[in-house]
């Protein structure tokens, strides 16, 4: 499901200090190769941002453990290898088998969408 966000959730913070625009707030459901199936709620779709980011950190504040090794990191669930990726331009890149948007409605690109709007994708960066 999408929805406009609230005035506290208009904005996000990039690196460099400036605030881009949040268009809708979703949940997407991403397939690791591994075949877990990792939900994410209250995803933002910033569509001037270049690449689909998620935080470790909220990962981590929902039970997901991290293990970081010779350019890859392994994602963890109660102690089951879940997913992995690597290391690619300064960022780990998540390895996924597919990407859907749960109970999103056609008029929108995606809820993860990048800058061409596939709602499909094949790697998303952690």
């Amino acid at each position: 499901m999408r929805r406009q966000p609230s005035d506290e959730e208009l904005s996000v913070t990039v690196c460099n200090g400036v605030n881009v625009r949040v268009k809708h707030i979703g949940t997407v459901s991403l397939k690791l190769n591994s075949g877990y199936n990792l939900i994410l709620n209250d995803i933002v779709y910033v569509p001037s941002m270049r690449r689909n980011l998620i935080s470790i950190s909220v990962l981590k504040k929902c039970g997901f453990t991290f293990f970081f090794c010779s350019n890859k990191v392994e994602i963890l669930c109660d102690s089951n290898l879940v997913g992995f990726g690597i290391f690619l331009n300064a960022l780990y890149l998540l390895n996924l088998n597919f990407v859907s948007i749960v109970q999103c409605q056609s008029d929108i690109p995606s809820v993860v969408g990048s800058k061409c709007g596939r709602a499909i994708e094949t790697s998303f960066m952690l």
